[in-house]
């Protein structure tokens, strides 16, 4: 197994620098798990060296979440705890930055749970979460973190350093961090993708030979559909993996918890 604390630092940098946005004196809240520690401190490092004023990491441990969801009664495995919700709008009125670590840590964290049970507790998503997203008040970051525990999901026919390795070597390409600057890269190949829908003067699209990757902020989309809103440019949510690559990762069924953002 390679040493990926290089790569780590890398991404780290991306998705604070670029994907969440963060700003000088900004508060920046951390969604994230065990057996992500290292990517979550990177992140932390990055954050304080872009001037946040407080990095608030919350982890979420899905083990916890296993014994509630065997033990508990059911009639309460709905609740969510007040200070949570307050938490994310807390986040909302300081106009935080939000950063979610994805990609499972501890796939069969909730193997053989009954899936009745499982479908009340819905954490740590949160019931106001599309309504801070749609406020715009905050920059948000959902980013891949690769873990062992991932990687036989993605490349089952692999030992586990090896598919490791490759899902270190695949996100690394997805979030181009084999570009000596990832941003400007990204940057680049908007704009490609945008000039190979401008119509031709016979009225066909011209299409560039070079396959451009999706806008990384839904406020980069061109055109927009009618009806839907424009992002404001105080939000910046995106996901920092988008090949169709990385695509086919994340959606390998796992029994991990929810995703939150």
């Amino acid at each position: 197994m390679q040493d990926y604390a290089d790569l780590t630092r890398r991404l780290a940098d991306l998705v604070v620098g670029y994907g969440a946005n963060v700003q000088p004196g900004q508060v920046v809240a951390v969604t994230t798990y065990p057996g992500k520690e290292a990517l979550t401190r990177e992140v932390a490092r990055a954050a304080y060296e872009h001037g946040a004023r407080w990095v608030d990491a919350l982890v979420f441990d899905t083990r916890v979440k296993r014994e509630r969801l065997l033990h508990a009664d059911e009639s309460t495995l709905d609740y969510v705890p007040p200070w949570m919700v307050d938490r994310l709008e807390w986040l909302s009125d300081e106009h935080a930055a939000r950063v979610t670590l994805t990609g499972p840590a501890d796939p069969e964290a909730l193997a053989g749970v009954d899936p009745a049970r499982a479908g009340r507790d819905v954490l740590p998503y949160l019931p106001n979460t599309g309504d801070v997203v749609n406020r715009a008040t905050t920059h948000w970051c959902v980013a891949p973190a690769p873990t062992p525990g991932w990687a036989p999901l993605v490349y089952p026919d692999l030992d586990a350093e090896e598919a490791y390795d490759r899902l270190w070597e695949t996100i690394a390409h997805a979030c181009r961090l084999d570009e000596p600057d990832p941003p400007r890269r990204g940057a680049r190949g908007r704009r490609s993708s945008r000039a190979s829908r401008r119509p031709s003067p016979s009225g066909d699209s011209t299409r560039s030979g070079s396959t451009a990757p999706a806008p990384t902020s839904p406020s980069a989309s061109s055109p927009r559909p009618p009806g839907t809103r424009q992002t404001s440019p105080r939000s910046t949510g995106c996901a920092t993996s988008r090949t169709s690559r990385a695509r086919r990762c994340s959606r390998r069924p796992t029994r991990s918890a929810p995703t939150a953002t």
